[in-house]
């Protein structure tokens, strides 16, 4: 396990241009409005806290001085730059003395690969449908459940007993203070365990020629039907 905690520590500071770095399991916007943000962190201190974790666990993951390695899947063509992202990842990796190959594929087929648990580690994008933290906490951190339909894309199968137990109450409180105090807890779980490393949320650009008229969402959705072609 340590192996690839100091994995995902390594490559927290990831930033990614034009992109804003990430903390908790979504940005900043899809929280309770007028909540306490857990999604930016400061720059630098999350530079000294990564490379003072990933130096201490990698030295106590591994034996063998020439490091250690393992598998690194990811899609080409699902996220912006999604490929350039993991080479930049398997570069940072190298430098603390772990050995990624890098293995990149059509999202098509790295999904069955994911399925099957034939990988070591993996990049994936996430867009909460609801616009709420307890969409990614539902699908990515829940034990993954087939019965109740949880845990669906929690590929690796990781649990903590805490945060299943807090889903259904976030489901169900209407308090929003109460609310988000139980998110905050489950996204300090998540982030203590490292059992996923969030590195950035990265948003579109959108451009239009003059002769259209069109409404652009903010969360990025497009609307064939507001656009009006003059």
């Amino acid at each position: 396990l340590r192996p690839f905690q100091a994995v995902l520590a390594g490559v927290a500071s990831l930033r990614i241009h034009c992109s804003a770095p990430l903390r908790a399991l979504s940005a900043c916007e899809h929280h309770n409005a007028g909540a306490p943000c857990l999604a930016i962190l400061d720059k630098r201190a999350r530079v000294a806290r990564v490379d003072a974790k990933v130096h201490t666990m990698t030295a106590r993951a591994s034996t063998n001085p020439d490091g250690f390695g393992f598998g690194l899947k990811c899609p080409k063509d699902r996220c912006l730059n999604d490929e350039t992202v993991c080479q930049a990842v398997v570069g940072m990796l190298a430098q603390a003395g772990i050995a990624a190959e890098f293995d990149t594929m059509p999202f098509r087929d790295c999904w069955p690969e994911l399925r099957e648990d034939n990988f070591g580690m993996y990049m994936r994008g996430w867009s909460p449908g609801t616009f709420d933290h307890e969409h990614p906490t539902r699908f990515l951190v829940f034990t993954p459940n087939s019965e109740k339909k949880l845990g669906r894309w929690n590929f690796g199968g990781h649990s903590n007993a805490r945060i299943d137990e807090r889903l259904p109450m976030i489901q169900s409180e209407i308090d929003v203070t109460n609310r988000q105090a139980m998110q905050v807890e489950v996204s300090a779980l998540f982030q203590d365990e490292h059992a996923r490393t969030t590195t950035y949320a990265q948003p579109f650009a959108w451009g239009a020629q003059s002769s259209l008229e069109l409404t652009q969402r903010p969360d990025n959705s497009f609307i064939l039907c507001w656009v009006r072609v003059n």
